[in-house]
């Protein structure tokens, strides 16, 4: 068996559905995300202080959003995501839409 430290604390598994692009920026600062999917098409948009970069999903696709990484979402048709978020959460939030 492997002992893996960074699971210790669990994970939050959470299903949303979207409509439009987030207004709202967001990052964990106690771990990476996963975000898988599941239907729909959406560009998920990642950045910090020195760069800015996006990854388009489609359904079955997913990426990793690094720990402390800012990111939001643009909305290309009706979407659902899963996401795999580290505990404790401890999100933090920032106004402003996907440019």
């Amino acid at each position: 068996m492997v002992d893996r430290p960074e699971l210790h604390d669990g994970r939050i598994l959470s299903v949303f559905e979207y409509s439009r692009d987030w207004s709202w920026w967001e990052r964990h600062p106690s771990g990476d995300e996963l975000a898988f999917l599941m239907e729909g098409e959406m560009e998920l948009l990642l950045g910090n202080c020195s760069s800015r970069w996006s990854v388009p999903l489609t359904p079955g696709t997913g990426a990793i959003v690094p720990t402390n990484i800012w990111h939001s979402a643009r909305v290309l048709s009706p979407s659902k995501v899963l996401f795999v978020t580290p505990t404790p959460a401890g999100t933090e939030h920032r106004q402003g839409r996907p440019q």
